[in-house]
């Protein structure tokens, strides 16, 4: 009477628990996520039905950081940040510019370090702390 199994033979209980991976429900033999070495890629089983992390709304699991080397995708669009990830995202790069293409609104500080320059700028409230240099027509009303 043999005493060991194969690894190909555990499941349930009698498979150890891999390198600190908790599977719930605990009992299941299906499979989340493909680690294909020749492609160098870790994939989902089913392409658009893994999330990494929850929302707080769910639950309080999210991923701490992120670190990545190379681009971010959404779907096939190149992810430039903020918006929607459909390769616009909140600034359009024109030229060697970024160009917002609505309004932007400013809730907290904006510290600009270069020229701020446009044929139209309108200020609800605009405080100068040390120097302003304006050139042109400035026009002020109350």
């Amino acid at each position: 009477m043999a005493i060991t199994r194969k690894h190909s033979e555990l499941t349930g209980s009698s498979l150890h628990d891999p390198k600190g991976i908790v599977t719930t429900p605990s009992n299941t033999a299906d499979s989340l996520v493909e680690i294909n070495i020749t492609s160098n890629a870790f994939n989902p089983v089913d392409g658009g039905a893994v999330d990494l992390g929850q929302s707080t709304e769910v639950s309080d699991k999210q991923f701490r950081n992120l670190y990545i080397s190379g681009e971010i995708y959404k779907g096939s669009d190149l992810f430039t940040g903020g918006g929607t990830g459909t390769g616009t995202g909140i600034f359009t790069q024109t030229g060697s510019y970024y160009s917002a293409p609505s309004d932007l609104q400013v809730t907290g500080s904006l510290f600009v370090t270069e020229e701020i320059s446009g044929s139209s700028i309108t200020f609800e409230s605009l405080d100068v702390s040390d120097s302003g240099l304006f050139g042109g027509t400035v026009t002020a009303s109350a």
